[in-house]
């Protein structure tokens, strides 16, 4: 059941739909979604239950066969090589979804809290929510480190 196929059913740039019975049940495919629809290439995921298929719309910058790549890794790193751990990674992807909500909304408001105390000429504000912005963008900067060392490869053309 674990090792089950994902077939690409239709592939353009920035959009391509696969199909799979995994996406014929929420429980089975949510780990899988969360993966997809975090990744900061992809614009949108939806999946048709009736039929067992996820529609995902990507950056059509993405190189295709490097986008079908990344999927396939990602389908066999949850199907294949862990399926019986399958419930932890669904709770994990959940609460990597919360903590990066919270670290968002984090530096939104100390950004804001920054700028108004800097208007208002409250200076010890000012310095406090600097630090508490400078630390909500640290953890966002080690939450996506992986993905920003790729791009940063990618920009200066190394591997």
């Amino acid at each position: 059941m674990w090792g089950e196929i994902m077939n690409i059913i239709s592939h353009i740039p920035g959009r391509i739909r696969i199909r799979s019975d995994k996406f014929k049940m929420v429980d089975s495919y949510q780990a899988f979604y969360e993966y997809v629809s975090s990744d900061k290439d992809v614009i949108k995921v939806t999946v048709t239950e009736l039929v067992g298929s996820m529609l995902i719309f990507y950056e059509e910058s993405v190189d295709m066969s490097e986008f079908v790549k990344w999927l396939d890794h990602l389908w066999k790193d949850i199907y294949e090589t862990y399926p019986e751990d399958i419930e932890s990674r669904i709770l994990g992807a959940k609460k990597k979804k919360i903590l990066l909500a919270g670290i968002n909304a984090g530096m939104t408001l100390t950004f804001a809290g920054t700028l108004l105390t800097l208007v208002n000429h409250r200076m010890k504000r000012h310095v406090y929510y600097g630090s508490l912005l400078t630390g909500f963008v640290l953890a966002h900067t080690l939450i996506h480190r992986k993905a920003m060392l790729r791009h940063t490869k990618e920009l200066m053309g190394i591997g």
